[in-house]
């Protein structure tokens, strides 16, 4: 009977060992995943206007297709003098707020502040990195239509 007893306790023992070693692995994964989701700012520096655009546009032009990209995507856009836009993006409690300057030969598209994405050092939530990333592939295509047209 003690050997039962001795055999059980031992069981117990394991199943302690085996919970906290998963315990442990469970903190290290949340751990990990949590920290996946912050990513370097993505800015857009001087990303060129496709040369058969170029050509065929104004800059001023060019800042009504980059604003029309922008309000396709969700964006509030403000026009706060010619060459610059001030763009917002909200989504839950989060916003972001870029500054957009353009020319006929090419456009930057750089972070100005952000609300509830823990920008630090350089790194921000990459739900940001996603939305600037979908806003330029946007006007890139649009600009690219106006090429061919």
């Amino acid at each position: 009977m003690e050997k039962k007893t001795a055999q059980a306790a031992n069981r117990g023992t394991i199943m302690t060992q085996v919970w906290r070693k998963f315990s442990v692995i469970l903190v290290v994964m949340v751990a990990f995943t949590a920290c996946n989701r912050m990513e370097p700012v993505y800015n857009v520096e001087e990303q060129a206007i496709p040369s058969g655009t170029q050509q065929k546009i104004s800059s001023e032009q060019v800042g009504k297709i980059i604003a029309k990209a922008a309000l396709d995507k969700g964006w509030l856009v403000n026009e706060t003098k010619p060459g610059l836009l001030h763009c917002t993006i909200k989504w839950r409690d989060h916003s972001a707020v870029v500054d957009i300057t353009y020319s006929n030969q090419s456009y930057s598209i750089e972070l100005d502040t952000s609300q509830n994405l823990k920008e630090s050092d350089g790194m921000i939530h990459r739900k940001y990195n996603e939305r600037v990333q979908a806003l330029q592939k946007e006007i890139d295509k649009k600009l690219s239509i106006v090429a061919y047209n």
